[in-house]
């Protein structure tokens, strides 16, 4: 450890009233915070997360109670008792004082600003200079930076988590408002304590709490960002095997899902949409779709409509006008365009419930899988179309090696698009960067929507008959597939 770059009277801290350096009380004592205005701060941070790294590798930072937040109710030493800023009657609901557990709002930062009047941008700054330092020191692959305290623009540099939350059926319902709000604010890297923070569960109330951490994975499945608190964890191993094995499939969904996810991703870097998003971002002519708080849009081909409260075997969900496909059930085809509204939807804890919007092809993987790694090294695709009612459907991909920085701006993706229609798939390689390797295949290939019942199945260019298909329950499943996702391919059933 280089005990220089620790010296507390450095510049790189903030200042208080005197110019002296800030101490503020935390919970692992008191310390001193950042000056992220000053623009050498950047530098410095580099030489301590390269000191840091040296004696413990990782791969990214969460930045924790960045808003400031302090137990000292401004510094260690008090504020001051003659400046306008620390003695001001001004107060906030419910807050005594300005500087409550927070800095004092006389504290100086680099080029004479006031914290009174950089507060609420203070998380967002350190965000963009951690991450700064962050793509410097880890250079031979992209770091993961997450922040507790955010602002407008914060997406650009960093994830948020909502880190307080209860294990509660009520905060779970409080996640979707919060996820869908931040990606709202351009910071679509998002996702809340799965099962809460806290997790309050015991042998008195163990099924309700199980049933409620199941429902609570089952809906972060669809998360930007999934995550459990480890005393969840250890509270966990009181679950029955039905709840275990639930969660499990909950989980493998999820892992499924990454290809859809990732390329979601893709969309808002490089165009600013969110991953999730509200009801009415999809259906602006529809004026119900505005209250709706316990649905969102994964992306623009999928529907989630969790279920937030215990004991349901029967779920209200609102079907905005379009054809809508029921995952599980086939023969669950919700015809929202000449019937838009709410319609009883059978449940159990076995079904997680969502439903694909007619016009899209969702993208999975063909195996399970426990990480990410493995996703990459053997993520061999499923592609499940969902015919509109017009008998069409598009879909894409971006894939990349999940590690390297600047991968979009240097050209170094794969991306493919997906075009279905009642005869043809097609698929087309938009761009492949020299070199790429991956190795995947389309392995299957499920169809909903046909008007016809196909007697045959062919495969690119080829006459001859693809003999492993299936036609049952209205869908069409095209199997033992092998085909390299980096080549363009079509299939034709008739």
């Amino acid at each position: 450890m280089n005990s220089s770059l620790y010296n507390k009277d450095a510049k790189y801290f903030v200042r208080d009233y005197d110019n002296k350096t800030i101490l503020a009380k935390v919970a692992g004592g008191d310390a001193v915070l950042p000056d992220y205005f000053h623009p050498d701060t950047a530098g410095w941070l580099q030489d301590v997360l390269t000191d840091y790294r040296s004696d413990l590798s990782f791969d990214g930072l969460f930045v924790d109670e960045n808003e400031p937040s302090t137990e000292s109710n401004g510094a260690v030493g008090g504020c001051s008792t003659t400046d306008p800023y620390d003695t001001s009657v001004y107060k906030l609901k419910n807050v005594a004082k300005l500087r409550t557990r927070t800095l004092c709002p006389s504290a100086r930062h680099h080029g004479g600003l006031r914290h009174y009047d950089v507060h609420n941008i203070y998380g967002w700054k350190s965000s963009a200079v951690t991450n700064g330092a962050l793509s410097v020191v880890i250079k031979e692959k992209r770091a993961l930076l997450l922040s507790r305290s955010t602002y407008l623009g914060s997406g650009v540099h960093t994830g948020h988590f909502i880190k307080e939350n209860a294990a509660t059926w009520e905060d779970m319902a409080h996640s979707i408002v919060a996820m869908l709000n931040y990606n709202m604010y351009g910071i679509p890297l998002v996702g809340a304590n799965i099962c809460g923070h806290k997790s309050g569960i015991n042998d008195d109330d163990r099924l309700t709490e199980e049933e409620m951490c199941v429902r609570w994975h089952q809906l972060a499945t669809f998360y930007p960002l999934a995550k459990r608190y480890p005393a969840v964890e250890t509270q966990m191993l009181k679950f029955g095997n039905d709840s275990v094995r639930r969660i499990k499939d909950a989980m493998e969904m999820r892992y499924k899902m990454l290809p859809t996810l990732y390329t979601l991703f893709y969309i808002a870097h490089t165009k600013g949409l969110p991953v999730v998003s509200p009801i009415f971002f999809d259906f602006l002519d529809d004026n119900k779709t505005l209250p709706i708080q316990s649905q969102f849009m994964f992306g623009a081909g999928i529907m989630v409509a969790p279920v937030l409260k215990p004991g349901v075997t029967k779920h209200k969900v609102y079907f905005p006008k379009d054809l809508w496909y029921d995952y599980y059930n086939p023969n669950n085809v919700i015809d929202g365009i000449t019937e838009p509204g709410y319609a009883d939807q059978n449940v159990s804890l076995d079904k997680q419930t969502y439903y694909a919007r007619g016009g899209h092809i969702i993208v999975t993987h063909f195996n399970s899988f426990s990480n990410t790694r493995q996703t990459s090294e053997k993520g061999d695709y499923v592609l499940d179309v969902y015919l509109s009612s017009a008998g069409q459907s598009y879909g894409e991909l971006y894939t990349d090696d999940g590690v390297s920085q600047d991968t979009i701006s240097h050209d170094q993706f794969l991306y493919v698009k997906f075009n279905a229609s009642q005869e043809h798939l097609r698929s087309e390689v938009t761009l492949r960067y020299p070199g790429h390797d991956n190795q995947n295949k389309v392995k299957q290939v499920n169809i909903r929507g046909l008007t016809n019942h196909p007697e045959k199945v062919t495969v690119k260019n080829s006459d001859e008959n693809w003999s492993d298909f299936t036609f049952e329950d209205g869908v069409l499943s095209v199997k033992s597939l092998d085909l390299p996702i980096v080549e363009a391919f079509m299939l034709t059933y008739r």
